[in-house]
């Protein structure tokens, strides 16, 4: 693992690699963008900081998950001695309470959406993956994959089309497909 040896490229790829998921985690726990901005700064920071104790046999999102979900533990604690901060979350928590039949229905909907992607042929999920999922570039999916980008805006067309069709032959609206992935 170059990130070990303090290879900053190699950082910065994992940093872009990850940090979507961690921003999404962070925040489903925290509520507040600035918040999660901070917990996400103090992560990277501890695995830079820690880089050369870094196990490359063990899971590296799974101790980015733990350091993670360590910082939240923190930020509560601290949340419960400055009102600040439990102001911050709790302003949050009061803005994105959601009904339970629309949290229901939402869940149903990117239960739906997942099982659409997971019918996808091989090649066109996995470009779908690295494009939505993953947030890269149709120029730098091409790259990885060892094709061209034209061919990537194809294979992205097709899936969207193969998606939002299950999806209608399933009730939901192509409104839900689109907010779920496209407003990430």
């Amino acid at each position: 693992m170059n990130l070990q040896k303090g290879d900053e490229a190699s950082f910065t790829q994992l940093y872009h690699l990850y940090e979507g998921q961690l921003y999404r985690y962070v925040l489903s726990i925290v509520k507040s963008p600035d918040l999660t901005d901070d917990v996400l700064q103090e992560v990277f920071i501890k695995i830079w900081e820690q880089r050369g104790l870094l196990n490359p046999e063990r899971s590296f999102q799974t101790f980015l998950f733990t350091v993670a979900k360590n910082h939240v533990l923190n930020l509560m604690k601290r949340a419960s001695l400055d009102d600040k901060i439990r102001s911050e979350i709790f302003l949050y928590a009061e803005k994105e309470s959601v009904p339970v039949e629309e949290s229901f229905d939402f869940r149903e909907t990117e239960s739906l959406i997942n099982q659409a992607i997971a019918n996808l042929p091989a090649q066109q999920k996995k470009i779908f993956e690295l494009c939505k999922i993953k947030g890269l570039t149709y120029e730098e999916t091409a790259k990885q994959l060892s094709i061209t980008s034209g061919t990537v805006n194809t294979q992205m067309v097709k899936s969207l089309k193969a998606i939002r069709e299950y999806l209608n032959m399933n009730g939901v609206l192509t409104t839900s497909f689109f907010l779920l992935f496209f407003l990430r």
